[in-house]
């Protein structure tokens, strides 16, 4: 995914974040979408963020090792990838897919409105969680 979008950004340039006026995304197409509506480069995010996180993974035990730990990391290493008002740029613009499980069934959701960066990470990460 992250490949794809850093093939738009590069080819369009600022014109996509800029110029798009919603976009959607679910599971691992909701963090294409977030960089495409806020500008966000994908190769910053992969080399600041995502290569950061597989370091700290490996230094739990891998991805079965402790998993709450892990979540939390890459909430942080995603977090302090995202400019401090993405969370406005998003609003409005970005649609994210969610599946609320509950014990009478699952029903879907979308959210398109952030209160912060926290919110808006947190809303990527659950839709992307499996």
């Amino acid at each position: 995914m992250l490949g794809v979008t850093a093939s738009i950004q590069e080819r369009f340039g600022d014109a996509v974040a800029r110029d798009i006026d919603a976009i959607g995304g679910a599971s691992a197409g909701t963090f294409g979408a977030l960089l495409l509506a806020t500008g966000l480069s994908a190769r910053a995010l992969h080399v600041d963020a995502h290569l950061d996180l597989v370091t700290s993974v490996r230094a739990k035990g891998g991805p079965l090792g402790r998993w709450n730990d892990c979540v939390s990391d890459a909430f942080l290493a995603y977090l302090a990838s995202v400019r401090p008002d993405a969370h406005a740029d998003a609003s409005g613009r970005l649609h994210i897919s969610l599946s609320r499980v509950t014990a009478s069934g699952v029903r879907l959701e979308r959210k398109s409105t952030f209160e912060s960066n926290e919110d808006l990470v947190d809303t990527m990460i659950a839709s992307s969680f499996v």
